[in-house]
């Protein structure tokens, strides 16, 4: 009907100019005429004002009877709408979980992002960017059949509450032979309670960290010292896990939560090149919400990139000092950091509660 009233779909310009419409509901206009997805049509179909508007510009420029049917057709949409979906957000949703093969990553992204500003504000914090990575090697001796320096923390944490307390880090002592041993990458600082923090990559002054458990299971907390930006914070730790080789038959694991109201998820794994040719990473996300189905997609853009270049090329705008950190780990170590091969992952507002789960293929697989 747009193209029997004289406009070219493939031009929105012209459709802006020919029917008087402004150049963003012409642009949506020409999307939808063009689309050959229906799920990819659906986000460009305009609101109650914008059809309103195309209905009077097509009876003005082709006939009634063209607005008319266009009209019926939008009341029928309606219909549909209400009752499959209830209202268009909802219908959104519905279709872009109808036909996985076409999920629009942006729209979930903004789904995503909504779901973000709601948990900030229900649970009183939120950060910038969360960070962990895996630095893996060949041991050196006969109980270290396999080195992992673990490292993560949290970038821009700040409290939107004056009362939150935030996990930073769980932290149990294996005393299974089957389990790697883990220890702090460098002495704890004394005022932080035992926390394996790497004091050069936090913020200065330095974090409050608490410490509560006893025995075997440390769980360590950030406490804000002033709500918003006044109180951001910096908050990097490093571990180190050593793999006996009956845990190193197991295969190399890393679990890491993702519990905190968070805008980007960065993940960088490095293994040395005398891994990489009996092994790669294996990367999965998986939820941790209490009653959801066990093994649900969610529908992340799950994408493990190898970086061309390794170390020295890696740059992660989200979180630049992550290069510096990873290079500086490995020199602390005795290693050459041009061994290491790059993989990079990250995604913008993860779903919580979740759980990135990683494991080396040929080695184990990731479990719960």
């Amino acid at each position: 009907m747009l193209v029997g009233a004289g406009g070219d779909p493939s031009r929105p310009q012209t459709v802006a100019r020919g029917f008087g419409l402004d150049k963003n509901l012409a642009w949506k206009v020409s999307r939808l005429v063009e689309s050959d997805n229906d799920v990819e049509a659906l986000r460009f179909l305009p609101g109650p004002a914008g059809r309103r508007m195309l209905c009077e510009a097509i009876g003005a420029r082709g006939t009634e009877e063209a607005r008319a049917r266009v009209e019926q057709a939008l009341s029928a949409f309606d219909l549909m709408v209400d009752r499959h979906a209830g209202d268009r957000a909802t219908l959104d949703v519905l279709a872009q979980c109808l036909d996985p093969a076409h999920v629009d990553d942006e729209v979930l992204q903004q789904h995503r992002k909504q779901a973000f500003l709601g948990n900030r504000a229900t649970w009183g914090a939120q950060t910038s960017t969360q960070i962990a990575a895996l630095i893996a090697a060949p041991g050196q001796t006969a109980d270290e059949s396999l080195v992992a320096l673990e490292l993560g923390g949290l970038l821009g944490f700040r409290c939107i509450r004056s009362d939150v307390r935030w996990c930073l880090l769980d932290r149990s002592a294996e005393s299974n032979l089957d389990e790697p041993r883990r220890e702090p990458l460098v002495p704890p600082p004394a005022e932080m309670g035992g926390a394996p923090l790497l004091a050069e990559f936090c913020s200065q002054p330095l974090p409050e960290v608490e410490s509560e458990g006893t025995g075997t299971n440390q769980r360590y907390l950030l406490r804000g010292r002033d709500v918003g930006l006044a109180g951001q914070v910096d908050c990097v730790y490093g571990q180190r896990a050593t793999y006996g080789p009956r845990a190193a038959a197991r295969g190399l694991q890393l679990r890491v939560p993702v519990s905190t109201p968070e805008e980007d998820f960065e993940f960088v794994a490095l293994l040395h090149r005398d891994l990489v040719h009996q092994t790669e990473p294996v990367l999965d996300v998986v939820g941790l919400l209490t009653g959801a189905p066990v093994g649900l997609d969610l529908m992340l853009p799950i994408s493990v990139d190898r970086v061309e270049g390794g170390l020295a090329a890696l740059r992660v705008k989200r979180a630049p000092m992550l290069a510096g950190l990873l290079r500086h780990s490995i020199r602390a170590e005795g290693w050459n950091p041009d061994d290491f091969v790059a993989w990079h992952f990250s995604v913008p507002f993860p779903p919580i509660p979740s759980a990135v789960r990683l494991a080396l293929r040929g080695t184990g697989a990731a479990r719960d």
